[in-house]
């Protein structure tokens, strides 16, 4: 990290990625190009957990070329002046960035075990959780490595946000 003074503890970069509602998830395909993607995820056995269609696509695709990914939480808090110049802005925030590999997990059991996670964080703001249902089947899930894991966060040095 370039910048020390900005770095987070491990404990609260942890603490960030678990309460994290939506991350950004960079992989790279066969023809050089990154591909990034908004993503629903859960922490469990420190891996970062996440669920797509098992139907053929870019993401598919691109994690069938390089098991090597990049995912990205972040918290913003609010936009601040750093200086007198219309450029001279910066923002107040916390966020993560992980470097790991992915790979996919075929344990039913793990899968129901991983599944629950997804319905605690996401589907009980909703109210009753629903059944899995037919698209259960349909869909594959995948662990990603938590190889290299920074954190940083930046305040507005004329108060300070507070942190959850």
């Amino acid at each position: 990290m370039r910048r020390a003074d900005t770095e987070m503890s491990d404990q609260d970069t942890k603490a960030l990625l678990e309460r994290g509602f939506v991350g950004r998830l960079a992989t790279i395909g066969e023809n050089g190009w990154p591909y990034v993607i908004p993503i629903l995820y859960v922490v469990m056995d420190n891996e970062i957990w996440f669920h797509h269609t098992m139907a053929k696509g870019r993401l598919t695709d691109n994690l069938a070329f390089s098991q090597r990914v990049c995912f990205e939480v972040d918290e913003p808090y609010e936009v601040f002046r750093s200086g007198a110049t219309a450029c001279a802005t910066s923002l107040a925030c916390q966020s993560a960035v992980v470097f790991g590999r992915m790979r996919e997990m075929k344990d039913e059991e793990l899968k129901r075990r991983v599944f629950d996670l997804f319905m605690q964080k996401y589907a009980s703001q909703l109210g009753d959780i629903p059944e899995y249902g037919p698209t259960f089947a349909k869909t594959a899930l995948y662990a990603m490595t938590m190889s290299v894991v920074t954190g940083k966060q930046k305040t507005d040095p004329r108060r300070t946000p507070e942190v959850k």
